[in-house]
Parts: C-alpha cells; sequence; structure tokens
C-alpha cells in the first residue's frame, strides 16, 4: 500500500498531469485505465475531471482558432481592394456566404469590430496628416503658391488629408459652425465620462483625433479638445461637466444637447486658471453669462416687468423670499432677479 501511495504521488500524478498539459488526453486515459486500481478511487477521480476540463478547453481553442482562421482569410481576400469601404462590402458579402447563422453572425460581429477599429485609425491618421502640415504652414508662414507645392511633395499624405489641403492649407478658412461648437462640447463631455462610463478615455489621442476629423472641427478648435485631455480644460479645473450641470441647473427642462457651443469657453475667461471650481460659481457665472447675453441681444426683454428668469434662480429666488417671509409673486421674482444682475442687490 505505501509503494501504491508513493507511486501515485510521486510517479502516476505527475505524469497525468504532464500528458493533461500537453493534450495528450487519450493516453492519459489509457494510462489511467492501467494504473487507476493502484491509485485509488478519490486520485482517480480527481484525474478523470481534469481530462474533461482539459477535453472542452482545448475544444474550445480549436473553435476559437477555426473562427478566427475564417475571420482572417475574409480580410485577407478583401485586402487588395483600394478603400476601407470597398474592403468592408466584400468581407460582409463573404460572411453572408457562410451556411450556418451561428457562425455567420459572429463572423459579422467580429468584422464589424475590426472594420470599425480601421475606420477609427484611418480617420485619426487623416486628422493628424492635416493638423500638423497646417501647423507647419503657419509656422513656416507658407503662402498658397509655396503651400501648393509642399503639398504636392507630400506623397505621403492620404487622398483625404490632401484633399482637405488642397482646400484649407492652414485651417484659418474654417469657421466655427453652430455644428462644430456643439460637437466639441460633446467631446469635453465624452472626455469626462470617460471610456468605463461610455465616454472617451482622454489619453486615446487617435479616437479624439477620429472625432475631430469626423466632426468637422476647425484646426484652433482640435488644439483646444487636445489640450483639454492633456491638461483637464483651459482653466485648469474647469470640466464641461461642471457647465452642464450649472445649465441643466438653471435650465432644467432643456435639452442637454441645448448648451450652448461656446459656454465653456466664455465660463474659462471668467475663472483663474489652475485654481478649484466649484458647482456654484459656475452656476453665477453662467447665469450671469445669460443675463449680459439677455441684456445686449434682446433688450426689449431686459427690464424688471417682463424678464426671462431661468427657472434654477426663480426657485433660489422664491426660497430666499420665503427664508424673508415674504409672499412669493412672479413679480417679485423678476425684481429680484433683475435687481441682482444690475448690482442693485
Amino acid at each position: 500500500a505505501q509503494t501504491d501511495a508513493y507511486l501515485s504521488k510521486n510517479v502516476y500524478a505527475p505524469s497525468l498531469d504532464a500528458m493533461i498539459e500537453r493534450g495528450e488526453l487519450k493516453t492519459a486515459q489509457g494510462f489511467l485505465k492501467q494504473f487507476g486500481p493502484e491509485m485509488g478511487t478519490s486520485l482517480v477521480a480527481g484525474f478523470e475531471g481534469k481530462i474533461k476540463d482539459r477535453g472542452k478547453a482545448l475544444a474550445a481553442e480549436a473553435e476559437k482558432a477555426r473562427f478566427d482562421g475564417v475571420v482572417s482569410g475574409i480580410l485577407s481576400g478583401v485586402s487588395d481592394l483600394p478603400t476601407l469601404e470597398e474592403q468592408r462590402e466584400a468581407a460582409f458579402a463573404k460572411a453572408d456566404t457562410i451556411a450556418d447563422p451561428k457562425i455567420r453572425d459572429k463572423v459579422r460581429t467580429e468584422l464589424r469590430q475590426e472594420m470599425s477599429w480601421r475606420k477609427d485609425k484611418q480617420d485619426a491618421t487623416t486628422a493628424k496628416e492635416v493638423m500638423q502640415f497646417q501647423t507647419l504652414a503657419r509656422t513656416q508662414g507658407w503662402n498658397p503658391l509655396q503651400a501648393k507645392e509642399q503639398l504636392a511633395g507630400a506623397s505621403n499624405l492620404s487622398d483625404a488629408a490632401r484633399e482637405k489641403l488642397e482646400k484649407d492649407y492652414d485651417g484659418k478658412a474654417e469657421k466655427q459652425t453652430p455644428a462644430n461648437k456643439a460637437a466639441l462640447t460633446e467631446l469635453r463631455r465624452l472626455i469626462d465620462l470617460g471610456a468605463e462610463q461610455g465616454g472617451m478615455d482622454k489619453k486615446d489621442a487617435d479616437a479624439i483625433d477620429a472625432y475631430i476629423y469626423r466632426n468637422g472641427l476647425t484646426f484652433e478648435q482640435g488644439r483646444k479638445a487636445h489640450a483639454y485631455a492633456e491638461q483637464g480644460g483651459a482653466a485648469g479645473e474647469l470640466s464641461q461637466s461642471h457647465v452642464n450641470r450649472a445649465f441643466k441647473a438653471l435650465f432644467p427642462k432643456r435639452k442637454q444637447s441645448a448648451v450652448p457651443g461656446d459656454l465653456y469657453d466664455l465660463v474659462a475667461l471668467e475663472l483663474e486658471p489652475g485654481k478649484p471650481v466649484t458647482d456654484e460659481q459656475v452656476r453665477r457665472i453662467v447665469s450671469r453669462l445669460y443675463a449680459d447675453a439677455l441684456r445686449h441681444e434682446r433688450p426689449e426683454k431686459w427690464s424688471p416687468d417682463n424678464v426671462d428668469v431661468p427657472l434654477g434662480d426663480q426657485e433660489r429666488i422664491e426660497a430666499l423670499l420665503r427664508k424673508e417671509n415674504v409672499a412669493v409673486t412672479p413679480e417679485r421674482v423678476r425684481r429680484l432677479y433683475w435687481e441682482e444682475r444690475e448690482g442693485k442687490r
């Protein structure tokens, strides 16, 4: 019995473990059948379980290898097509010929992820090429003729970058629009969220560049986007989330997309760089900026009789009136708000 125990521990068990690890499962089963009676029921049952588990793992690895081979074969077969759009179309056409619906769906999912990644890389590369050329054009002070000559000699540029640079070689012809202002605001929000919360990793320069290209951000907006990701915003501690929360507090019934595209920059100008920022501080600034805009752009609405009071300020003023045991009326709320903004309170 002592000999059997010694052999089981020092000879049989190590030999079986090595066979199972190498994937020699039939050999292990034969070994177990031959020497099992000497090893004991408990040890045999343990190795039978190991053989079964290893068999499942090897089967899964083989299935994955076959699946990866199918995907790789499809991607290899379309790689000679000139554009990513043509490659994508051809790849999905090949996937649709797979008879097994489960495998077909898995292959399509894998292709979708791969093509999405390639599109991101392509757009990021285009954005980098454009920004690098435009930066050089600015620092070198090229005129249009010099820029044209430089473009002609830049053989490594992508077609998309070349097409954009032929229209605007230094980024100075680009215009800020409501659409790209809103896109910059959304990009800052995504960076605040972070990748784990469904946003964007602030360290993922490719993702940021791809977003810049797809959403038509200007040269200056692109620089602001990268500065925000790298430094935490133009005002140090200020984030887009601060601005969004302040806007929501003042105008709770408005959609997030209603946040003005240049509001972040306007708030940043009011703050001392690098200093901590509070939500209340930002709310006060946004409220004042709203009042200033109303005063200058719609003067007919700027009077204590008919001023539009943001809902957040309205609720704040109503609470103050109640605290002072003063009856709350729309007229009092409007006048107090107007007096605050005029510096009379």
